[in-house]
C-alpha cells in the first residue's frame, strides 16, 4: 500500500474528477527550507550505515522560497547536486509554519488562475494555459505541498500533527479544476487547437494531458451551473467526512477502551506481549489491561488458549470507531448521487472507467472466477482447523462446540503451521533483526535495479530515528532522488506500513530534474539494551513490498508529476511492489537477509526450507479469500444503483464474510467502520489487489524466475519498461512490451 498523504482521491468538479488520474493538487519544488550543508554529509564507503538512526543532530533551518535550479553548467558532481536537493527539506515545521505554507499554496494558485483567467479566448493555448496550469499548479507545488501534508503520519507535536491534517483537508479542497473559468480557459485551448488557431502539443506527455482534458469537457459540458455547484457541495461534503472517519482511526481516544484479562486467562500468551500491558488485579487476582492497539490485538489473538479471551480481544479491536458505520453510510450514497447525476448507473461503474478493468461487471466476474477456484479449498482448511480444534478441546478437557469462530481462525492457522511445518516464528524471529535486515534489502534493490544508495549522516528529518538515502544510478552515476526510513513505533504515528510520496519528479524547461522523494514508514518495536528489535517473516514481505513503492517513484522519469512514479491505473499500482514480495520467499534472498541477532550467524536451510514450505499457509487461500472477501464488500457498497437510506454497512460486511470465508462475524462489532481503504483512494478499487497479483505472478515467473531474480539484464529491462515510464503509457501496454505477449494468469493460478 502507498499513500500520498491521505489518499482521497476526490474531484471538485465534474470535470475534475474526470481529468485526475493523478493526485488532485500535487505538489513539488518550491523549497521549505535549508539545512547547513556542513551538517549533511554523504556516506561513501560505506553505503548503509546499520547505527546511523542513532547519530542523528538537530541543526538549524532557515526559510528559502525558491528551490536551487541544477544547470549542468553549475554543478557538474552528482552528489553535489543530491546535498542541494535534500536541503530543500524542512522537517521542523510548527503548527504555524504549516499554517502559513497552506495561505502560501493558496495565494500562489489564486495569482496563477487570475494570469491565466487575462489570456484572451482567441489566444489560448497549450504554452500559455495549460502547461502553466500543470508546471505552476501541480510541479511546483508537489513537494512543498507533500512535506506539510505527510507530517500528520509522523510528527511527534500534535498541534503540527493537527496542523497538518488541516492543510490536507484545505489543500484537497483547493483545486484549481473546480473553478469554471479555468475549465472555460480550457476549453477554448482545446477549440482554438482544432481550428487551427494555435500549434497542437507534439510531446508524448502533452498529448496525453490534452485528451484527458478533452475526454472530460466532452463528457461534462452538458452539466448546467446548479448541477455543478450541487456535485461540488457533494464533493466537499464526502472528502470532509471521509476526513473524519480517517481521524477516528488514529484518535488516542479510540485506543483507550480496555478488558483485563487474569493471568490464567492470558495462557499461552508470550510475555513479551504480556510486557505490552499494565499490570492490575481482577478479583484480587494478578491481571493485566489490554488496549485495541494491534499488536497487542494480534499477540493475544494468536496465542492465547482460552477462546473466551480471544473473543473478548477481538471484540475489542472490532468495536472501534462506532461513528464511522453511519459515516460510511453517508459517503457511499453521495458518491452514488454523484454519479447518478453525472449519468452513471453506480460508483463503481463511474470510477472503474479510467482502470483496467473498465466496468463493474468485469469485476464482478473476476471475483467470482476467483470465488469459485478458492471456496473449496477455503471449506477444506476451516475443516482442517476445526479438527485441530476439536484436538486441543480433548486436551484441556474442555467443551467442544463444532464451529470455527472467527476469534478461532489465526490461533488454529498458527498452530497448524506451527504442527505441520514444525516452525517457530520465535525462533525465526531471531534471525531477522530489523536494522540488519533493511540494510541487506537496500543491498538487494541495489543489485535488482542497477542502483547505488548512499545513507547520508546527520541528516535533516522529523525524528532522530529516521534514516535518509540519497540513490544514484550505479552506471553512470547520476542523481535520481532521495527517501527516509523511519522503522520505530512512537506515539501519535501511524501505526502501519506505508510508502508515503514525499515529491514526484518532472522534467524542468531547462533540461534538468526535479527529483523525487518519499518514505517507508513502518510500526516496529525498537531495540532496547536488552532486547534486539526483531521482525516476522511476514513483516519482512510487507517491508519488501513497500520498498517497492519508493523505488517505483524514484526511477519514474517523466515530463509531468502527475505520470511520475506510481501516478499509474489504481488496479496496477500494487504490481511492482507484489512482484518482488516474491523475492522474499527464494531460499537465496532468506540467507541473505538473516543474520541472527546474537552471534550474526544466518539461518540454516532446514529452517530456511520450513519457511519456504509455509508460503501456501500464509500467503494462499486464506490470504487470497480475505482480500477476495473485502473486494466483494467494496464492490457491493459502491455498486448500489440508487440512494439507499436504509444501506447498512454492517450487513453487508457480515454477510459478505460469511458467503466468501465461511465463517460469521461476532455479534455486535462493526469492523466495516475501519476498513479505510475504501475511503481512502480505494473506493471500487479494493479488488486491485488480487488483479494485480495476476500481473505480478506473470512477470515474476515468466521473467525473473526464468532468468535469474538477480539477472542485471532482467532488473534493467523491467526498470526501463515498468518503473522508469510512471504512467506515460498504458499499464496495459507497458506490460506486454515487457512480456512480449499478452498476459496471463497461468502463473497465479498455479502458485
Amino acid at each position: 500500500m502507498h499513500f500520498k498523504n491521505l489518499k482521497l482521491i476526490i474531484a471538485f468538479s465534474a470535470f475534475a474528477v474526470k481529468v485526475l488520474s493523478g493526485p488532485i493538487l500535487q505538489s513539488e519544488d518550491v523549497s521549505t527550507n535549508v539545512n547547513e550543508a556542513s551538517n549533511i554529509v554523504v556516506s561513501k564507503a560505506v553505503h548503509i550505515n546499520s547505527n546511523s538512526y542513532y547519530d542523528n543532530e538537530d541543526t538549524d533551518a532557515e526559510e528559502s522560497d525558491q528551490s536551487v535550479d541544477f544547470t549542468p553548467d553549475d554543478i557538474q558532481d552528482s552528489e553535489e547536486i543530491a546535498k542541494k536537493d535534500i536541503e530543500n527539506f524542512n522537517w521542523s515545521l510548527t503548527a504555524d509554519d504549516i499554517n502559513n505554507i497552506t495561505n502560501e499554496l493558496l495565494n500562489n494558485q489564486e495569482l496563477v488562475i487570475n494570469q491565466i483567467l487575462e489570456i484572451p479566448d482567441d489566444e489560448c493555448s497549450f504554452e500559455n494555459v495549460i502547461f502553466p496550469l500543470l508546471r505552476k499548479l501541480e510541479d511546483e507545488i508537489d513537494r512543498k505541498q507533500n512535506i506539510i501534508t505527510f507530517l500528520q503520519n509522523v510528527a511527534v507535536d500534535g498541534s503540527v500533527r493537527d496542523a497538518s491534517t488541516d492543510a490536507s483537508y484545505t489543500l484537497e479542497g483547493a483545486s484549481y479544476l473546480g473553478n469554471p473559468a479555468i475549465l472555460q480557459k480550457i476549453s477554448k485551448v482545446i477549440a482554438n487547437i482544432d481550428s487551427g488557431k494555435v500549434a497542437s502539443p507534439t510531446h508524448p506527455e502533452d498529448i496525453k494531458v490534452l485528451e484527458i482534458f478533452r475526454k472530460s469537457i466532452s463528457a461534462n459540458n452538458n452539466i448546467d451551473s446548479a448541477t455543478l455547484e450541487r456535485i461540488n457541495g457533494l464533493q466537499m461534503e464526502i472528502m470532509e467526512k471521509a476526513y473524519t472517519l480517517m481521524d477516528c482511526l488514529y484518535d488516542p481516544q479510540e485506543q483507550t477502551a480496555t478488558v483485563v484479562f487474569t493471568k490464567s486467562e492470558l495462557d499461552g500468551v508470550p510475555t513479551s506481549v504480556i510486557r505490552l500491558l499494565k499490570p492490575t488485579t481482577k478479583n484480587g487476582e494478578e491481571a493485566y489491561i489490554a488496549t485495541p492497539k494491534s499488536t497487542i490485538y494480534s499477540g493475544i489473538l494468536t496465542t492465547a488458549k482460552n477462546e473466551n479471551t480471544r473473543k473478548a480481544i477481538m471484540a475489542l479491536y472490532h468495536q472501534r470507531c462506532k461513528p464511522n458505520v453511519q459515516l460510511l453510510k453517508e459517503i457511499v450514497n453521495m458518491k452514488t448521487e454523484v454519479a447518478k447525476t453525472l449519468g452513471y448507473k453506480s460508483h463503481s461503474e463511474y470510477v472503474l472507467e479510467s482502470k483496467m478493468a473498465k466496468t463493474t461487471k468485469n469485476v464482478f466476474e473476476f471475483l467470482d472466477s476467483l470465488k469459485e477456484k478458492l471456496l473449496p479449498q477455503t471449506r477444506a482448511e476451516n475443516e482442517n482447523l476445526l479438527e485441530l480444534k476439536k484436538e486441543e478441546k480433548e486436551e484441556l478437557n474442555e467443551s467442544f462446540d463444532n464451529t470455527l469462530h472467527l476469534y478461532d481462525v489465526d490461533y488454529y492457522r498458527k498452530m497448524y503451521n506451527q504442527k505441520k511445518y514444525s516452525l517457530d516464528n520465535a525462533k525465526v524471529s531471531e534471525y531477522f533483526p530489523v536494522v540488519d535486515v533493511i540494510n541487506e534489502m537496500l543491498k538487494m534493490y541495489e543489485e535488482i535495479f542497477s542502483l547505488k544508495i548512499n545513507e547520508v549522516q546527520n541528516p535533516n528529518t522529523w525524528h532522530p530515528d529516521v534514516r535518509q538515502f540519497l540513490v544514484f544510478d550505479q552506471k553512470t552515476d547520476n542523481y535520481m532522488g532521495s527517501f527516509y526510513i523511519d522503522l520505530f513505533y512512537r506515539e501519535g504515528k501511524v501505526t502501519y506500513s506505508a510508502a508515503f510520496h514525499l515529491g514526484y519528479g518532472y522534467e524542468k524547461e531547462n533540461g534538468t530534474r526535479s527529483y523525487p522523494a518519499a518514505a517507508l514508514v513502518t510500526s516496529f518495536s525498537k531495540p532496547s539494551y536488552n532486547e534486539p528489535a526483531l521482525l516476522t517473516h511476514y513483516d519482512i514481505t510487507v517491508v519488501f513490498h513497500e520498498l517497492g513503492h519508493i523505488f517505483h517513484e524514484i526511477i519514474s522519469e517523466t515530463k509531468y508529476t502527475r505520470f511520475n512514479g506510481y501516478n499509474v491505473e489504481q488496479d496496477f499500482l500494487e504490481v511492482p511492489s507484489q512482484m518482488l514480495e516474491y523475492f522474499c520467499w527464494e531460499p537465496e534472498v532468506i540467507e541473505r537477509l538473516s543474520k541472527h541477532y546474537a552471534d550474526g550467524s544466518k539461518m540454516p536451510s532446514d529452517l530456511i526450507n520450513t519457511i519456504i514450505t509455509t508460503k501456501k499457509v500464509n500467503y494462499g487461500n486464506y490470504y487470497n479469500i480475505n482480500l477476495l472477501f473485502k473486494s466483494y464488500v467494496d464492490m457491493r457498497l459502491y455498486s448500489i444503483e440508487n440512494v439507499d437510506p436504509a444501506l447498512d454497512p454492517v450487513k453487508v460486511w457480515d454477510e459478505t464474510r460469511k458467503e466468501i470465508t465461511l465463517v460469521d462475524s461476532i455479534e455486535n462489532t462493526w469492523p466495516v467502520a475501519v476498513f479505510d481503504h475504501i475511503v481512502d483512494g480505494y473506493d471500487a478499487g479494493y479488488y486491485g489487489y488480487l488483479w494485480s497479483q495476476v500481473y505480478a505472478a506473470d512477470i515474476y515467473f515468466s521473467q525473473f524466475k526464468k532468468n535469474g531474480i538477480f539477472n542485471p539484464e532482467t532488473g534493467d529491462r523491467y526498470r526501463n519498461i515498468i518503473l522508469k515510464r510512471g504512467s506515460t503509457m498504458n499499464a496495459m501496454d507497458i506490460l506486454k512490451e515487457f512480456l512480449g505477449r499478452e498476459p496471463s494468469d497461468d502463473a497465479f493460478i498455479k502458485k
